[in-house]
């Protein structure tokens, strides 16, 4: 597969830092970096239609929506196929079981005093964002993070 990594390390060099976060090319200069050896036609198919839009920017809003849906897919697809998570998703995941947990956690506290019901919110995100970066380092220790 052509080192896609490198092809978007070049488009990167022509953005801000701005561009660069909105469009999420951090992320999928890892993977390119990381897929590069792969052989795999749907793969390089998706990132080829990513360079394309990529080179299109600024994408108007409707491109713009058709461009994430497209990072959604490649996203789906590393991970379908081969177990392949995208850095921060594993720990977005368990913060927001954090953010469950903390309501609940709260709603117990407000049963002696209504005002403990804020409690439980920064309890249970602290515990599903130490969750979520416990479970990365070791999908990361496996090889299984980009």
């Amino acid at each position: 597969m052509k080192d896609y990594g490198q092809v978007l390390e070049n488009i990167k060099e022509t953005m801000d830092r701005k561009e660069i976060i909105h469009y999420n090319i951090n992320g999928m200069v890892r993977l390119g970096d990381k897929a590069k050896d792969l052989v795999d036609l749907r793969l390089e198919n998706l990132f080829q239609q990513l360079v394309e839009f990529l080179e299109e920017r600024p994408l108007e809003k409707a491109d713009y929506k058709n461009y994430k849906a497209l990072l959604e897919e490649i996203k789906k697809h590393v991970k379908d196929k081969y177990g392949w998570l995208m850095k921060g998703d594993v720990t977005g995941q368990y913060m927001a079981m954090g953010v469950a947990f903390g309501l609940l956690l709260g709603a117990g506290f407000s049963a002696m005093n209504t005002a403990f019901i804020a409690i439980g919110l920064p309890i249970g995100i602290g515990l599903g964002i130490s969750l979520g970066v416990q479970k990365e380092n070791s999908l990361e220790d496996k090889g299984l993070l980009y």
